[in-house]
Order: C-alpha cells, then sequence, then structure tokens
C-alpha cells in the first residue's frame, strides 16, 4: 500500500464518519501520517490543522443521529 493510498483512506473516513468519534479517530490518523511524512523540524500540526479545517468547511459537521432508532 501506499503512503498516498494511506492519507486518501484515513480523509475517506473522515469523511464518511457518522459520529463525532469517528471523526476524532479519522483525524488522529490523518495527524499520524502528516507526522511520520514531515520533514523533521516541519509543522505537522499546522499541517494537519490546516488540513482538517479545510475538510470541515467543505463537509460541515458530523449528520445529527436520530436516537429515537437506534437500537
Amino acid at each position: 500500500m501506499s503512503e498516498t493510498t494511506t492519507i486518501d483512506t484515513a480523509i475517506a473516513a473522515w469523511k464518511a464518519a457518522a459520529t463525532q468519534a469517528d471523526r476524532d479517530v479519522a483525524a488522529e490518523a490523518i495527524e499520524q501520517h502528516i507526522a511520520h511524512q514531515t520533514p523533521e523540524g516541519g509543522d505537522y500540526e499546522a499541517a494537519t490543522t490546516e488540513l482538517l479545517e479545510r475538510l470541515k468547511a467543505e463537509f460541515g459537521p458530523v449528520p445529527v443521529e436520530d436516537l429515537r432508532y437506534a437500537r
């Protein structure tokens, strides 16, 4: 599996997340991937924040779950 596939998979998981907890897990995977790929001394936290902010702007908040029908 290539490194691009790994980050693409983490981003797809973030987009498909049904709960905030799922998004948090995907965001952690995104952060870890970016940290791994950032050269020594690079600001991976800023890069992660920028990407997550772009995703939030494009896809909005997690849909509200209707718990009336949850089992």
